[in-house]
């Protein structure tokens, strides 16, 4: 990747397509595909394979899968359980 590429993040498998689409027409965008927390409770069954799929055809990067959610709730947990769960990012 170079300082002039762009990252485009698609946040729910209907965007997938769109996504690659775009890099496809122009060779600077960055392909991420992925689904954000807002939109998993909408996944029909199977996307996980798709995903996988998908990844392995293209070349894509992954992109929104609610990791910083799950970090917040380790911090969380690290504070009421006493853990060492302060450190930084």
């Amino acid at each position: 990747m170079c300082s002039s590429d762009l990252v485009c993040c698609a946040t729910s498998e209907k965007d997938w397509g769109q996504v690659m689409d775009l890099a496809a027409r122009h060779p600077e965008v960055v392909p991420m595909l992925g689904v954000h927390p807002w939109s998993a409770h909408k996944v029909k069954s199977g996307w996980r394979e798709r995903y996988i799929e998908m990844l392995d055809l293209t070349g894509a990067g992954i992109g929104e899968i609610g990791l910083c959610s799950l970090r917040s709730e380790e911090r969380r947990v690290g504070k009421e359980g006493g853990g060492g769960g302060g450190g930084g990012r």
